[in-house]
């Protein structure tokens, strides 16, 4: 079989891209990705967000489903119920919220393991608390496997309504939200015999318009906003303008001048019922700056989350939302007074107004 040569191109050159052209094809490519590119991220948070909603849902529905089996909410603190299972063990008091829903999320072996873990002396920490429980973790949260060197205890995402007035531990009687302590039935006659966990029937400000749970950015013992804490080195006053924890950060804006390094960080603990832990504040608008003592005894601890713009939120009927960090609020430099303590209407605004559950304020509704 004979071969045909073909003849060359005219002037002795074959076809081919030059450098030029190359060069623009390079760059037509590059262009697409990086149009592409925010589009998949887009994608890929809206996933994220959608997931950690319908994690906020199913949590709600535990906290409706609790409350229908036990005719109140989980308390927030002081759990008369935990001690009562615990056989009034020394830990007892500090055991959080999320532990009286683990049998309504199908966890009641762990819910077992934890009484039984508090029951045998030991606080809510070590052995069963340590596990990291997939319904209270958002995706969207890079903290949510970190585990601190030493801090091995597990995390959590969610927190629960505390109301409008920042206060610490040995102020949770000022709770006005969903999650109050149980501390008038721990220790009869503290602070306000009045102050318990609340049921169904006493949210008169309407159950869609009231906060039950939101998200809170997981700490990372660091000082570097949005996972850290400004450290304030001393206790909080529920009276302090919710705007203190501002004053904390750095030149530049994205730091505190100290940060709190100690291992009780926001979230870090599904276990306790320390503030950082269970509870967030509608004293300030969501992702706004957040502050502690050194420790978890005092904190002003807004809801966060890396969502842009905002917040997922679920309210007292199950139904959830999602709030924008531009939400009214309230002037931050005006402080929490007696008028709020005796059930005055909020001084927060809008915010402040949806986590009341009787403060007369019905209009209260997620934008």
């Amino acid at each position: 079989m004979s071969r045909t040569n073909h003849p060359p191109p005219a002037g002795g050159r074959r076809h081919g891209f030059t450098l030029i052209e190359l060069l623009v094809v390079i760059a037509i490519i590059g262009v697409l990705v990086g149009l592409l590119l925010p589009a998949v991220q887009q994608a890929r948070e809206g996933a994220r967000r959608s997931s950690c909603t319908n994690k906020l849902k199913q949590l709600a529905l535990a906290v409706l489903n609790h409350e229908n089996t036990y005719k109140e909410f989980p308390a927030a603190t002081h759990s008369s119920r935990i001690k009562q299972l615990t056989n009034s063990a020394t830990f007892a008091y500090r055991v959080g919220p999320m532990v009286s829903l683990l049998p309504f999320v199908e966890e009641l072996s762990l819910f077992d393991d934890c009484i039984s873990h508090i029951t045998s002396g030991n606080q809510p920490m070590g052995g069963p608390f340590d596990q990291n429980i997939a319904p209270l973790l958002c995706p969207s949260d890079i903290n949510s496997s970190n585990q601190l060197g030493q801090f091995r205890w597990g995390r959590t995402s969610y927190h629960g309504s505390a109301g409008d007035i920042g206060a610490g531990t040995a102020s949770m009687w000022l709770h006005r939200g969903a999650y109050s302590g149980d501390r008038a039935r721990f220790t009869p006659g503290f602070q306000n015999p009045g102050h318990r966990a609340v049921t169904l029937k006493e949210i008169s400000d309407g159950t869609s318009h009231t906060l039950l749970l939101s998200e809170v950015i997981i700490g990372d013992q660091s000082s570097q906003l949005p996972a850290g804490v400004g450290q304030t080195g001393s206790g909080i006053p529920w009276y302090q303008p919710p705007m203190f924890c501002q004053g904390l950060i750095a030149a530049g804006g994205t730091s505190y001048s100290a940060g709190v390094t100690s291992g009780y960080m926001p979230g870090v603990g599904w276990g306790f019922s320390d503030p950082p832990n269970s509870v967030f504040y509608t004293h300030l608008p969501p992702n706004a700056p957040r502050c502690a003592n050194n420790h978890n005894w005092d904190a002003y601890m807004p809801a966060s989350s890396y969502h842009p713009d905002g917040i997922v939120v679920a309210m007292c009927d199950g139904s959830t939302g999602f709030v924008n960090n531009a939400i009214e609020a309230g002037d931050p430099a005006i402080a929490s007074g007696n008028g709020e303590m005796l059930g005055a209407p909020t001084k927060r605004g809008v915010w402040g107004a949806l986590s009341t559950i009787n403060a007369g304020e019905v209009d209260g509704k997620l934008p």
